[in-house]
């Protein structure tokens, strides 16, 4: 129970709030789940679910005007999309099995985002 375990998915993200100064995020929340596949054997269900209990923890991308400007810029593509996909790491720890036997109660320890797909720059950590 006292091990941690990381979960790497994407969030997105809102349009920019001005009054704010900060990009709403869009990810997980207390009755969202991943659902994840045990490939190996033993008593352990072969697909399960991971809930987190602490999913408000996760705040807004707060970036000044400038630097949501050029985040954005460098979001679009030739066509003028904007890929407001932001790549995450999530850290837990399992807390509980429920009462169904495949959902495990997990809470969050740190939830990483990052600017790029290499997960090489850290916009905000929660």
């Amino acid at each position: 129970m006292s091990e941690e375990y990381v979960i790497n998915t994407n969030f997105s993200t809102d349009k920019y709030d001005f009054k704010k100064q900060s990009f709403p995020i869009n990810g997980v929340s207390e009755s969202s789940y991943y659902q994840a596949n045990n490939y190996s054997a033993g008593t352990f269900p072969r697909t399960f679910r991971v809930m987190f209990s602490n999913a408000n923890m996760i705040g807004d991308l707060d970036m000044p005007k400038a630097e949501a400007k050029n985040f954005i810029k460098a979001r679009k593509d030739r066509y003028g999309s904007i890929d407001r996909k932001v790549p995450v790491k999530l850290t837990f720890k399992i807390k509980s099995l429920d009462s169904d036997g495949f959902t495990l109660k997990a809470e969050l320890t740190n939830v990483t985002l990052y600017a790029n797909k290499k997960r090489s720059k850290v916009l905000a950590e929660f």
